[in-house]
């Protein structure tokens, strides 16, 4: 319990029997809580504004959201309302047209960076009353008004202004409630947009509806809630992806299969993993005990990485909707276990279909895929990858050993820790991703004979296993090959 919270209960305690205890009450409790902010729509600034009109709405209190977002503009852009307003009339053009240069190229600086599509130019004019914003852009350098412009482009250009200046004022530490956002936008412009959110979400609660596949982040799947109505309960939010109905699921579902099919491929017979790093090491296992004639994984299945146990079960999920046969094989941590009860206990997959690695290769609990190598034979890649930054002291067994964690990278992730290295963006020190790719490069130069026994066996375990679960025992050799 944290101190404010203390001091608050304490002043409760000595009110409760006052007279005005109300009163008292909601003067304690109304500063803790929140400003809450819900768009359903934004108006944009359309490019062009006459001064003068602006200035008389504003005497009447009767701005429309359109000239807010220009308001907004002006002072993103550096200039002075007010005393444009009175250089209408201005003999000096030539000092107004730089001051327009300068708030031009404020305001490019600003923004340009957020339109990934095509990179562009801003360009403010001011005769009389009358301002009008041009646009230009690497593509269609000559300079286009902005109301000539997509209504996609219109939109961002003013969202992102409005947003960019209110989050550090009038949004600031608000819960922000958004209604559809980027109903405007293609695909691409989409994507634009969600970075910008995250942005926005910096130093305040943002929270958002969407349909839109492109609109949902899969880098936080763990963030996404699912809405739907029920006849008896009325609306309800979970993150109980498993249960929700199919219209609920499908704009998830739309977008994990977009995000398939920019980089997986999927077949009939599907293997789904966490991580890119499983589908390596598993792809290049395969081929090395299939060429030695030993127990493989069968050369229909096709090995999907996924980006995590939460990921995995989600595209587990979808893929057997489209009547694909799935096995999904997961670390036997805390998020393995977690997304494995999922599947089973919602009754998505055959308990069959779903398997742990520690249990599966015959490890302890909370093992990875690479716990299946020997320590000192996966610290021989460890130290080549590493080479210059183990400055020609390699790790070994015992100093790895020395941490009691389960997991071998995570054993190393400690070591390297200890000997003082710059950890990276991500919290880690170990990045198993370079090891992955460096016995991808190494493992087929060895001799079968020469690999350790041990990590064979586990393989064979493993790709057995997999097999059996993916064809059942009847209708095929589980060796790799069909019958």
């Amino acid at each position: 319990m944290g101190d404010e919270t203390r001091s608050v209960l304490g002043e409760l305690s000595k009110i409760a029997n006052e007279s005005d205890f109300q009163k008292k009450i909601t003067g304690l409790i109304v500063p803790w809580i929140p400003n809450f902010i819900y768009m359903d729509d934004h108006k944009p600034f359309r490019g062009s504004a006459f001064l003068d009109e602006i200035s008389a709405r504003n005497e009447d209190q009767q701005l429309t959201d359109e000239d807010k977002t220009f308001l907004i503009l002006f002072e993103m852009a550096g200039l002075d309302f007010n005393k444009e307003s009175q250089r209408t009339h201005d003999e000096d053009k030539e000092q107004r047209m730089l001051d327009m240069n300068d708030a031009s190229l404020t305001l490019t600086n600003l923004l340009a960076e957020h339109w990934s599509q095509r990179k562009y130019q801003v360009k403010l004019t001011a005769d009389g009353n009358h301002v009008i914003a041009f646009v230009s852009d690497e593509f269609q350098p000559v300079l286009v008004p902005l109301d000539e412009r997509s209504k996609g482009f219109q939109w961002f250009f003013s969202f992102d202004t409005t947003f960019l200046h209110e989050t550090q004022g009038t949004f600031k530490d608000a819960v922000i409630l958004l209604d559809e956002p980027g109903l405007h936008l293609h695909a691409a412009a989409q994507r634009d947009l969600l970075v910008r959110l995250k942005e926005y979400a910096q130093g305040n609660q943002l929270i958002y509806t969407t349909h839109l596949p492109f609109m949902i982040d899969m880098e936080r799947l763990d963030n996404i809630r699912v809405c739907q109505e029920g006849k008896d309960k009325g609306s309800t939010v979970s993150g109980d992806f498993y249960s929700a109905d199919e219209h609920a699921r499908f704009p998830l579902q739309a977008a994990l299969g977009l995000s398939i099919s920019q980089s997986l491929f999927v077949g009939q017979y599907n293997l789904v993993v966490e991580g890119v790093t499983d589908f390596w090491m598993l792809s290049a296992m395969a081929t090395i005990l299939r060429s030695a004639n030993r127990k493989s994984l069968d050369e229909q299945v096709v090995i999907t990485p996924s980006g995590g146990a939460t990921k995995a079960a989600y595209v587990a999920t979808m893929l057997q909707g489209q009547e694909l046969d799935v096995v999904i094989l997961l670390d036997s941590d805390l998020a393995g276990k977690s997304a494995a009860e999922g599947l089973i206990k919602k009754w998505i997959m055959k308990d069959r279909r779903v398997l742990l690695i520690g249990k599966t290769a015959g490890l302890s609990e909370g093992t990875a895929l690479e716990d299946i190598f020997p320590a000192e034979f996966y610290l021989e890649f460890v130290n080549m990858e590493y080479e210059r930054e183990l400055k020609g002291n390699p790790l070994t067994v015992d100093e790895v050993n020395a941490d009691c964690q389960p997991q071998l990278v995570r054993r190393i992730d400690a070591a390297l820790r200890k000997r003082g290295m710059d950890q990276n963006s991500e919290g880690w020190l170990f990045n198993k991703g370079r090891v992955a790719k460096r016995l991808l490069l190494e493992l087929p130069k060895r001799k079968f004979e020469d690999m350790p026994d041990e990590m064979i066996d586990r393989f064979e375990n493993l790709f057995e296993a997999i097999n059996k679960a993916m064809f059942g025992s009847n209708d095929r050799r589980i060796s790799g090959k069909v019958k």
